[in-house]
């Protein structure tokens, strides 16, 4: 219960999310945003040109089949996924995201730098308890 709640505490709040996650910049302007998140990344063929490549996209996020059935439905994605509580049940879920988004090396090589993804990037950062303690 621990690990859910920090996570997605610090992870899922919106500047945290931004400056924890991903290369700060890249990742605000690309992403994070609300309002571009919703314009440029939801729309499915903006999302593909925008965010990554699809050969590239596939390859490194997730298989194509399992992202379009879990995320990419348009409909599904703004109503399910960014509303607090199903996006915290349905991703943020640490075990869960690792296994759902990405594949465990990808995720730690791609997105975050595995030893900053656990207790030493938010006990140094905001002060909490790690969530993997």
């Amino acid at each position: 219960m621990k690990e859910r709640v920090v996570y997605t505490a610090r992870i899922v709040v919106y500047e945290v999310y931004t400056s924890r996650i991903m290369d700060y910049e890249v990742y605000r302007a690309t992403i994070m945003v609300y309002e571009v998140y919703r314009a440029r990344i939801m729309d499915y063929e903006v999302y593909r040109v925008r965010i990554m490549d699809y050969e590239v996209y596939t390859a490194r996020i997730m298989d194509y089949e399992v992202y379009t059935a879990r995320i990419m439905d348009y409909e599904v994605y703004t109503s399910r996924i960014m509303e607090y509580e199903v996006y915290r049940a349905r991703i943020m879920d640490y075990e869960v995201y690792m296994a759902r988004i990405m594949d465990y090396e990808v995720y730690t090589a791609r997105i975050v730098d595995y030893e900053n993804d656990g207790t030493r990037l938010y006990d140094e950062n905001d002060g909490t308890r790690g969530f993997y303690d």
